[in-house]
């Protein structure tokens, strides 16, 4: 069980060192309490009427607007502009940490420079509730809305592919469900970026249970493997060899008969004088007399106490003693299983 543990935790540590370079953990946060980096906007830089304010402070930035009705499709929205492009080519994860008093779905985009004039549009929708401040956004959700293609009149096969490492902008929008002239204020904290490391970990602990799995049953293996191959050795190997058998036959039904009176005459007691094993005694003697080494003892001390019945004048109760039994009780029910009488009974009967 020691090596086991130590093969699985020098695995575990192996693994975790092999996989270490793989797993991303550097993030860039941008902080909205930076005011050169936020602006809002609203729709009544083109043809809406929407109002909007904002109030940064330590905490973060909070932008408050109004709806307006003049406008098909009103909107209003904070900007966060770095003073160098964001990269989201090594980051698949944007964090928005925002903290709303009631439920709404806002709209996040992102902008990324295609061309010296022409900046695509990628979108995405997050439903925010109270009590809770932090949301993650898969890039790979994003996706670019159909009225910016209508807007610049292109395809998708027109279009250049996108580097991501150029995204100029992220933007938070107005709840998408917010009604037309009630106020609404949204406050955001800060965005972070950051690289999803949910394969690599899914990879390593599905690795490292199949390691875990393969030392355990390997070390079963061996032990069972161990153990057949020392059951075999102690109790069949030596068992075939007839010239050990019979020498080691000689030796225990030898000792046996020398020492049959001795009450603590066990198992362990012959292992000690003659140097065999408990296993290999105890299959001898079934071998060789079809029945246990217990059993086998009893017969011997029975037949004996038979024969002192009829050759000697002693009384039950030494004879139980001299034959090896400890008390008469015991002798008594030996005696009574054996022969199918109480040792009362068999005396009378030789001697009728």
């Amino acid at each position: 069980m020691k090596s086991k543990t130590i093969s699985a935790l020098v695995g575990t540590l192996l693994l975790l060192v092999a996989f270490y370079p793989f797993f991303d953990f550097n993030t860039e946060e941008i902080l909205l309490t930076d005011t050169s980096l936020v602006n809002n906007y609203d729709d009544s830089e083109t043809i809406g009427n929407t109002v909007s304010s904002l109030n940064s402070n330590p905490t973060g930035a909070c932008f408050t607007y109004t709806l307006g009705s003049k406008a098909p499709y009103p909107f209003a929205g904070i900007i966060v502009t770095g003073k160098k492009d964001f990269d989201f080519s090594s980051n698949d994860v944007i964090t928005l940490h925002i903290k709303v008093a009631e439920k709404k779905r806002m709209q996040t985009y992102f902008s990324v420079q295609l061309t010296p004039t022409l900046q695509r549009i990628y979108g995405n929708s997050v439903e925010c509730l109270p009590g809770i401040d932090s949301y993650e956004l898969r890039v790979a959700d994003y996706t670019t809305p159909l009225w910016w293609y209508k807007k610049y009149n292109v395809t998708e096969s027109t279009l250049p592919k996108s580097d991501f490492s150029k995204v100029v902008s992220v933007c938070v929008e107005n709840n998408l469900l917010q009604k037309q002239n009630v106020p609404d204020t949204i406050c955001i904290s800060s965005i972070t970026l950051s690289k999803d490391n949910t394969f690599t970990v899914i990879l390593l602990i599905s690795l490292l249970v199949l390691f875990n799995a393969f030392v355990f049953f390997r070390h079963k293996l061996r032990r069972e493997q161990k153990l057949v191959v020392e059951y075999k050795a102690s109790e069949f190997t030596d068992v075939d060899d007839e010239k050990l058998k019979k020498q080691d036959i000689q030796q225990i039904t030898n000792y046996i008969s020398k020492n049959y009176e001795n009450p603590d005459l066990t198992l362990k007691v012959m292992r000690n004088a003659l140097g065999i094993t408990e296993n290999r005694i105890s299959l001898i003697i079934r071998t060789e007399y079809q029945m246990g080494y217990k059993e086998y003892i009893h017969q011997l001390r029975i037949n004996e106490a038979k024969r002192l019945f009829k050759d000697s004048k002693l009384n039950i109760n030494e004879i139980a003693t001299v034959v090896g039994f400890g008390n008469i009780s015991t002798f008594n029910r030996v005696f009574k299983e054996l022969e199918g009488m109480t040792a009362s009974q068999y005396i009378e009967k030789i001697k009728a």
